[in-house]
This record gives structure tokens, sequence and C-alpha cells, in this order.
């Protein structure tokens, strides 16, 4: 089960290296502004479904049964939880930058570099 968890891990950091390396090369010239969604999009979907999901597994059924095994463990588990917290708001943040680039993209390309810029930010 370790073994399985970790690899979700894994996967995850796999897909921010994909999607960083989209932004990459549409920013380089190398990816044109109708190719760049076709790539992002789906990836991005994926990765922010799938580590909802797995944060949910972990918040509301990993996390009690091991806070319930050993009170030592609840410090790290808050801390865990804690950092949730924060990843999802950072989600939040990239969803609303991400819908504001595809959107600049899409047609109104006067906010194409401030909706870019805060991708970078995000």
């Amino acid at each position: 089960m370790a073994r399985f968890w970790l690899s979700r891990h894994a996967m995850f950091r796999e897909l921010a290296g994909m999607i960083g390396d989209i932004d990459a090369r549409y920013r380089s010239g190398a990816l044109s502004a109708a190719e760049f969604p076709r790539q992002l999009v789906p990836r991005l979907q994926f990765l922010l479904s799938q580590l909802d999901a797995h944060h949910q597994i972990e918040d509301l059924h990993y996390f009690p049964i091991f806070r319930a095994a050993d009170a030592r463990l609840e410090r790290g588990f808050d801390v865990l939880e804690g950092d949730h917290h924060a990843i999802h708001a950072d989600m939040d943040r990239t969803v609303e930058t991400a819908n504001a680039l595809l959107q600049a993209l899409s047609g109104n390309l006067a906010g194409h570099g401030d909706a870019l810029a805060r991708c970078g930010d995000a």
C-alpha cells in the first residue's frame, strides 16, 4: 500500500513536470497558442482532480486511522492537513489563472501577456 501511495506522489510530480515543460515550450515559441491548450488542459485537469481525490482519501480515511493508532503522530498529521489546505488554495489560484490565460488565448489577446505572467506566479 505504501508503494502505491508513493507512486501517486511520483505521478503528481511527473504531471507537474509535464505541465512545466508545456509552459516552457509555449513561452519559448516552440508550442503554438492553438496547441498550448490542447496539451495543457487535459493534463492540468487530470492533475488537479487526482490530487483532490488523493487528499480526500488521506484526510478522511488514512490520517484519522493513523492518528488513532498512535497519539504521537497527531502533530505530523496536523502539518500534513495544513499542507493540503495550502495546496488546495494554490490549486484554486491555478485554476483561476489558467482560465484567464485560456480565455485570453481564445480571443482577448490584449490580456495575454498579463495572464501569462500570472501563470508564472501561480
